[in-house]
């Protein structure tokens, strides 16, 4: 995901701070922020579940997906992180 950003926004990794949290206190903020009211924390919990050392989150790693199946299209990364960017651009709501 990182190398997409950068691919992106046309950036060096040394054009980034990155910092690091361990992935079950990312996911405990994530609920006191739900439990605040803070809409924001119900996607942090979500998304850090990927990242969950036991990889229940990532379903990608799993062979029995069904994408094929069901006949669904391959996703572009850097077509989707562009469009997290704009996205990011206008907030959709106001705190």
């Amino acid at each position: 995901m990182f190398a997409s950003a950068l691919r992106v926004t046309g950036t060096k990794e040394s054009d980034w701070t990155v910092t690091k949290e361990l992935s079950s206190q990312r996911y405990a903020d994530g609920i006191k922020e739900m439990k605040e009211g803070k809409r924001i924390g119900f996607a942090k919990m979500m998304y850090t579940r990927v990242f969950y050392p036991d990889g229940a989150g990532n379903l990608e790693q799993h062979e029995n997906m069904l994408n094929s199946v069901l006949n669904l299209p391959e996703e572009d990364i850097d077509e989707a992180t562009r469009a997290a960017i704009e996205q990011s651009k206008t907030p959709l709501w106001s705190t």
